[in-house]
């Protein structure tokens, strides 16, 4: 399931030039009825012990940056806690609940509240708020404001900020209950962003799941046979990848030596091209009309594979419509179903741990791995009845399609988080109250 996407008008946000005045200041224009802060001025700051305790036999959480992930702090992501004791004898200090912790060594303006009471290391920072400041907004003021702490921390080999740095950074305070109402507007967003998250990997490991089952037990059998690759269901076979391509299409590479680009040449596909879910002919480079027709053996049309030879191996997408007629680069490959090969059954089947496990094994290479074409060729696959075979295909590109769908709306609401964060933490769209 999709999560809803929140929208700036489910929040309660109008537009602030209706009905706002605005000043401006040393952080630039904001509400006339806002200040400028400092936050050494509106909080107290908590700096840890010089002193790493020896002992974590304790229970109280014992906090890095690494833990520092979401907005709430409790606990230790490796388990170490620190007892009073052990804290005495470091000469450190603990962090009353409620407090708003910061990075502030190499990484900037993660920031997160303390829930219960825990003990911080030297790159964090801890700032107790006065009565007038909601830690929840200083969390989403100080995670904005990386770019200002990168600027007061310098150039230095590891940048840090020390205790009067932390304190010198000056930020737009709306009236208490405006900071409730946007740090909770940022907070729906950050669960939804959170959701979506997790729906993703959810539907990722249902993916792997049906993958592995369909692609070697199929949809319904109870008998089974013994093969090359182990047990499949008795009507299935097992085929290497050059058996199942057209007959007049073998599997190739493709453009040697691509030439210049040519704005209204021929696009050929590059390996940096199948990053995505897709392949889109947007930011492909393209080659002569001349050099593709010196090549025209490995152009792609509709419904061909398109297999990364290089660096991620395994990766395969399908051609588009709009790429019909395409070329190839040397570390892309054309595989070309032939007949009774249902091309999305084919896609996934290449997809498969087994098919990438038997990739990965013939590839060379330390640190940039690559597969020939004749050990590409030698990969086995299963093979069921064509009908079989577009049953799995239907129901691996229903989840698929699932999976980035979830993806597209992780996107929207990133790109709406950071358009809020800029948007009402400077008052340039104002909430209603």
């Amino acid at each position: 399931m999709v999560p809803n996407i929140p929208s700036k008008i489910a929040f309660g946000i109008t537009h602030s030039q209706i009905n706002t005045k605005f000043k401006q200041t040393e952080v630039g224009k904001i509400p006339q009825e806002w200040e400028v802060v400092k936050t050494g001025d509106v909080c107290t700051s908590i700096v840890p012990g010089r002193n790493k305790p020896k002992i974590f036999d304790g229970d109280i959480p014992w906090i890095t940056i690494p833990d520092v992930d979401g907005l709430t702090l409790s606990a230790s992501k490796t388990g170490l806690a620190v007892s009073r004791e052990e804290l005495k004898k470091a000469k450190g200090k603990t962090i009353p609940p409620n407090t708003v912790v910061m990075t502030c060594v190499g990484t900037f303006g993660i920031a997160a509240i303390a829930t219960r009471e825990i003990v911080i290391n030297q790159q964090l920072h801890g700032f107790i708020c006065k009565e007038d400041v909601l830690p929840l907004y200083l969390c989403w003021v100080l995670r904005a404001k990386e770019a200002d702490m990168i600027a007061l921390a310098g150039k230095t080999t590891i940048p840090y900020l020390n205790r009067e740095k932390c304190e010198s950074i000056y930020f737009a305070l709306p009236p208490l209950p405006e900071q409730k109402k946007i740090a909770a507007i940022l907070n729906s967003v950050d669960e939804a962003i959170a959701k979506t998250q997790a729906v993703i990997e959810q539907t990722r490991k249902v993916k792997q799941g049906l993958l592995q089952q369909l692609l070697t037990r199929g949809i319904g059998h109870t008998k089974f046979k013994d093969s090359a690759i182990g047990k499949i269901p008795e009507c299935w076979d097992v085929k290497t990848l050059s058996s199942v391509v057209a007959s007049d299409k073998p599997i190739t590479y493709g453009i040697v030596q691509a030439g210049p680009h040519i704005p209204d040449g021929i696009p050929y596909i590059r390996v940096s091209d199948m990053a995505g879910t897709s392949l889109s002919s947007e930011g492909m480079l393209r080659t002569s009309p001349e050099i593709a027709e010196r090549y025209k053996r490995s152009a792609v049309a509709y419904g061909d594979i398109v297999y990364a030879l290089r660096g991620n191996i395994g990766c395969v997408l399908l051609v588009p419509q709009s790429l019909h007629g395409a070329n190839l680069t040397q570390g892309t490959a054309r595989i070309s179903p032939g007949n009774n090969i249902n091309p999305i059954y084919l896609l996934w089947s290449l997809r498969s741990p087994l098919a990438v496990k038997q990739a990965l094994l013939e590839s060379k290479g330390s640190t940039f791995k690559e597969i020939s074409l004749e050990k590409l060729r030698q990969i086995k696959i299963t093979i069921p009845p064509i009908e079989e075979q577009s049953a799995i295909a239907k129901m691996m590109e229903e989840v698929e399609y699932s999976y980035i769908n979830n993806l597209k709306s992780l996107k929207s609401l990133q790109q709406l988080k950071r358009t809020l964060m800029q948007d009402l933490l400077t008052g340039c769209v104002r909430v209603t109250t």
